[in-house]
């Protein structure tokens, strides 16, 4: 089911202009960066949100194994954090695509 519409998605989007595509088309310019950026990023909101509610800082080290009880946030602050997770992110990610597109490295290319 959600392979269907996204194809779709995907077709319709391949023609989109204007300042939101250019959102996505900056995101899509450097995917790995973004990916492992990300990572780091939300582990160290979730060590500083778990240490605010009172955890120790060494209980959310091992995060993707075991959260302690009492953890965690409701959907719509999950929802948030994402959108501000991708917002911190976007300036980071429109530097370095603009590197990209100025250098002729191999290192900054994908061939």
């Amino acid at each position: 089911m959600t392979l269907g519409p996204m194809l779709v998605a995907l077709a319709l989007l391949r023609r989109a202009s204007g300042p939101a595509a250019n959102v996505l088309i900056t995101f899509g310019r450097v995917p790995f960066l973004f990916y492992v950026a990300h990572l780091y990023l939300v582990q160290a909101l979730a060590v500083a949100a778990g240490t605010a509610q009172g955890f120790p800082a060494s209980a959310l080290l091992d995060v993707f194994i075991r959260l302690p009880d009492g953890y965690g946030f409701g959907l719509s602050v999950v929802y948030l954090v994402w959108a501000g997770v991708v917002a911190a992110l976007y300036p980071l990610c429109r530097r370095y695509a603009a590197l990209k597109a100025r250098s002729r490295s191999p290192w900054l290319s994908y061939f």
